[in-house]
């Protein structure tokens, strides 16, 4: 290896770790995919998409139209991610034991400095939490998951808004800030992210799928290893079926390459109900036993109290600027050394050995 080549591969090293931190772009691991956070998400193009139909949908009708290019994360958010936000936030909350944070695969531990430990057999389950837990997440991934208290009260979701009226509405931000980088996703983002299709009709020509994984039939619900596309329906019973790990049916895919937008959880949104009562949450769950509706491009959604109901967490991000980790590796790839001239000044000594590579 030439020393060229050594120096590229410690730039593009550097710009690995850099961006791990939160301060640059992460470069994609695979075609419409990249990871931020430790976090994996899918791009969703196609800006401007049509909205639903009545035909398509009378429920849902006139939604679904989004005029930008955003990302969702591929599962929903894991116990294991979930946990790193518990073990944070939990050192700075005076609710302890808060039942919204020790919820499935997280356990009260009073030898950890938060109060809160991981159940390592649930740690790639989905993750529960309620509205607001979900927006604090949200806060933290935007200021790079520092460790002080401001770090999750504001950034996406403005905390000190969070509050009830008399007549038991809330007066909670209803939309994320404009320079959020994490936010829950309104209900246009997750009805595109799962069921809009680019190509549905042909090359170029977009629609909607009817039901989860680019289908119009039902899934085949069952365990994975019974041959199963879905865990929204096993033996019916919740108390009897076991938990099924996030992306355990990787074979159905949304047209985004989503996985898991049938079973789970039910998905929090950031769509509320008229007088803002509740907040809604899409999709089925894990032995639904509204399978056949919540499915289905026409499902209204699941009504909730943000600080009460408690679902899965499927992220939304914006893209990554194709050009900043290229801008950033230019600055850090050296030239060829050539021969000091007599008379060098200090600042060419210092920066002669580096130009911007065209």
């Amino acid at each position: 290896m030439t020393q060229l080549q050594r120096a590229r591969s410690l730039a593009i090293s550097t710009i690995v770790g850099i961006t791990s931190l939160g301060l640059g772009a992460t470069p994609q691991t695979k075609a419409g995919t990249f990871v931020r956070s430790g976090i994996e998400f899918c791009e969703v193009g196609a800006e401007g998409n049509r909205p639903l139909t009545t035909a398509e949908s009378s429920i849902n009708a006139g939604r679904g139209s989004v005029s930008y290019s955003f990302a969702l994360s591929r599962t929903e958010v894991t116990v294991e991610q979930f946990y790193e936000f518990v073990d944070a936030y939990g050192r700075f909350d005076n609710g302890w034991p808060n039942p919204f944070l020790a919820t499935r695969g997280i356990t009260i531990d009073r030898t950890q400095p938060s109060g809160y430990g991981l159940d390592p057999p649930l740690r790639r389950f989905g993750a529960e939490m309620n509205w607001r837990t979900a927006a604090r997440f949200c806060n933290w991934l935007h200021n790079d998951k520092a460790m002080t208290r401001e770090a999750f009260e504001s950034g996406a979701y403005d905390t000190t808004t969070f509050g009830t009226r008399a007549d038991g509405s809330f007066t909670d931000q209803l939309t994320r800030s404009p320079n959020a980088r994490f936010w829950i996703p309104s209900l246009d983002e997750w009805l595109k992210g799962a069921y809009y299709d680019p190509n549905r009709f042909g090359d170029g020509l977009g629609g909607y799928w009817q039901r989860p994984g680019s289908r119009n039939e039902f899934l085949k619900y069952g365990l994975p290893e019974n041959g199963g596309e879905s865990d929204a329906i096993t033996s019916g019973d919740p108390t009897q079926d076991p938990f099924v790990p996030a992306g355990s049916f990787p074979q159905i895919r949304s047209p985004w390459a989503l996985l898991d937008t049938s079973g789970g959880l039910r998905e929090m949104v950031e769509e509320t109900t008229a007088g803002q009562f509740a907040r809604y949450h899409m999709g089925s769950r894990q032995s639904d036993g509204v399978w056949f509706l919540a499915d289905d491009v026409n499902w209204p959604g699941l009504q909730g109290d943000p600080m009460l109901l408690t679902g899965g967490l499927r992220l939304a991000t914006s893209i990554p600027s194709p050009g900043s980790a290229v801008m950033l590796l230019a600055f850090l790839v050296p030239r060829r050394r050539r021969p000091r001239r007599i008379g060098q000044s200090v600042k060419d000594r210092v920066f002669g050995s580096f130009r911007v590579m065209r």
